[in-house]
C-alpha cells in the first residue's frame, strides 16, 4: 500500500513539473512587455551589459515540511524578447 502511495505522489510531482515547465517554457519568444503586464512586476531584475535583462519573480510559503521559495526566472534577450526560461522549488505551486 505505501508503494502505491508513493508511485501516485512520484506521478503527481512529475506531472506538475512537466505542467510548470510547459507553462515557463510558453513564454520563449515573447516579448518581455507582455509577461510583464501578465505577471506584473518581478521582485527581482538584473540587466548585463549586452542589453539582456535576467527578470525573477519569488513566491514564499510554507508548509508542514518547512519554509519554500519558488523562483520563476526568465532571460531576455537584447531585443526584448523571452531567450530562457527556468524555475526552481515550485512544487505543487505556480
Amino acid at each position: 500500500m505505501k508503494l502505491r502511495h508513493a508511485a501516485a505522489f512520484a506521478l503527481v510531482v512529475c506531472l506538475d513539473a512537466c505542467t510548470t515547465k510547459s507553462a515557463m517554457n510558453s513564454w520563449i519568444g515573447r516579448p518581455d512587455s507582455q509577461l510583464i503586464t501578465s505577471w506584473g512586476t518581478p521582485d527581482r531584475t538584473a540587466s548585463f551589459p549586452d542589453g539582456a535583462t535576467v527578470d525573477t519573480w519569488v513566491t514564499t510559503w510554507s508548509d508542514d515540511f518547512g519554509m519554500h521559495t519558488c523562483r520563476k526566472t526568465f532571460t531576455v534577450g537584447a531585443g526584448g524578447a523571452v531567450v530562457k526560461a527556468e524555475y526552481s522549488d515550485c512544487k505543487f505551486f505556480f
